[in-house]
């Protein structure tokens, strides 16, 4: 049986995990294009570097709500499995 102090915890280490891996990717492209140069680059056309990291942005956006939202529904299955087994009170 899991307890719900635990199911508690993995829902916050999930929380944390996603939350770094959007911190990690969405906060560079504002920093890498007012202060350096690295996505001035063409690469075909006139799509710059900066345009593609934008736009991959919306598939990791996409892949992020999807991950978090399966991720979710195994935790609320969890904890409406861990309420069934409770014992009741009152």
């Amino acid at each position: 049986m899991t307890s719900l102090d635990t199911i508690a915890a993995q829902r916050i280490g999930i929380a944390l995990r996603f939350s770094a891996v959007m911190c990690l990717f969405f906060f560079p492209l504002p920093l890498l294009g007012l202060f350096t140069s690295a996505l001035d680059g063409v690469v075909v056309g006139g799509l710059t570097w900066a345009w593609i990291y934008a736009f991959a942005q919306f598939a990791v956006a996409l892949l992020l709500a999807t991950r978090y939202t399966a991720s979710a529904a195994r935790l609320d299955a969890k904890i409406t499995e861990a309420l069934r087994q409770s014992p009741k009170k009152g």
